[in-house]
């Protein structure tokens, strides 16, 4: 991630994760936000999260202030009456949350078709559609194939800001084949630790 700290008011980067989860994403990128002095604005959707308590455990290596301002985000979601499975349509917008000083949250609390609608037809001002990267991190493409095929795919690259990016933990020769038939060139890059290759893919 560039350093922005000479700038007096820098640009914030755009994110969008799919898949926002647990949050262990969130929070790294917002540990790097702040290292950096990068403005990032982080736009997560998710509709099926862990209880508060799971979510802290796994969250335990991270600074307690950002554990709790994430679990706070997810708890007030929760306590939210309103936003049922039932509810969820494409004006759900949750207000933006600010983890630290460099990082905002934004949850789209329902499932990936909704939220694109979202992103992609929302005739609100509530929300900034264009990302420099995206985040796919839903479960895999057996589990959830739904969010894999080649038209999900070309949708996300719809949000996706000029010279943005597109990333994923999943490495299948089936996820790289779809981006491929949605559009994208796709390069294979080092994975995290446990994980041989990621896909990076772009325009």
């Amino acid at each position: 991630m560039r350093s922005c700290q000479h700038d007096e008011h820098p640009t914030p980067v755009r994110i969008l994760e799919v898949g926002l989860g647990l949050g262990v994403n969130a929070l790294l990128t917002a540990q790097q936000a702040a290292h950096y002095g990068v403005p990032v604005e982080y736009v997560g959707i998710e509709h099926d999260f862990q209880s508060v308590e799971v979510i802290r455990k796994v969250l335990a290596p991270f600074p307690d202030e950002l554990v709790l301002a994430f679990c706070n985000a997810v708890e007030e979601l929760k306590a939210e009456k309103s936003i049922t499975d039932e509810k969820m349509t494409a004006n759900v917008l949750t207000t933006p949350t600010r983890l630290n000083s460099q990082f905002q949250l934004q949850i789209i609390p329902t499932d990936i078709t909704v939220a694109l609608e979202t992103l992609l037809h929302n005739n609100t001002e509530r929300i900034d559609t264009s990302f420099d990267a995206v985040y796919l991190d839903a479960f895999s493409p057996d589990s959830n194939p739904e969010c894999w095929t080649a038209d999900i795919l070309a949708k996300l690259g719809k949000t996706l800001a000029p010279n943005g990016r597109l990333t994923t933990y999943c490495a299948k020769g089936s996820v790289r084949r779809a981006m491929q038939a949605a559009g994208f060139k796709v390069t294979r890059r080092p994975g995290p630790p446990g994980k041989r290759e990621c896909l990076m893919a772009c325009f």
